[in-house]
């Protein structure tokens, strides 16, 4: 299992819809960083961590433009609250959060992300877009540290 995470665009959206409806579609963990699609409601990771051993979770993100509010996402490893992030705009970026070592199980830990503020664009006019958004995922990685 490599250290690195990243949402993938069609399962991200799968995971997503999985979430909403119940139904589970397996590991989203992959290597490499690739695009992934705005995000609703709650989502929720799948990743086997070395057991012992402290990580960062790293996430380029930006919320999705017409929340019409402020967005708040609360990062949990497990039951565990590890960040809470508060984007002050639509703006790229990267956000951090510590892993300690003692939360990695060394099995399939879940990872969720909590968001606070989502829209639809359908609300809008802007298209027949029914989805709640939350946030746009570009990457989501781990990468151990020396703690």
């Amino acid at each position: 299992m490599g250290t690195l995470l990243a949402v993938l665009l069609g399962e991200a959206l799968l995971r997503v819809a999985a979430a909403l409806s119940g139904e589970g579609v397996g590991d989203l963990a992959r290597t490499g960083e690739v695009p992934a699609p705005p995000v609703t409601g709650d989502c929720h990771l799948q990743r086997e961590l070395a057991r012992g051993k402290a990580y960062r979770l790293v996430a380029e993100l930006a919320p999705y433009p017409r929340l019409g509010r402020a967005q708040a996402i609360e990062v949990r490893y497990g039951s565990e609250v590890i960040a809470v992030w508060h984007p002050p705009d639509a703006q790229w970026r990267t956000w951090t959060a510590e892993v300690p070592a003692a939360l990695p199980t060394g099995s399939v830990d879940e990872v969720q992300f909590t968001f606070g503020a989502a829209a639809r664009p359908s609300d809008e006019g802007a298209s027949a877009d029914t989805r709640r958004l939350a946030v746009l995922f570009r990457t989501i990685r781990f990468e151990p540290t020396e703690r």
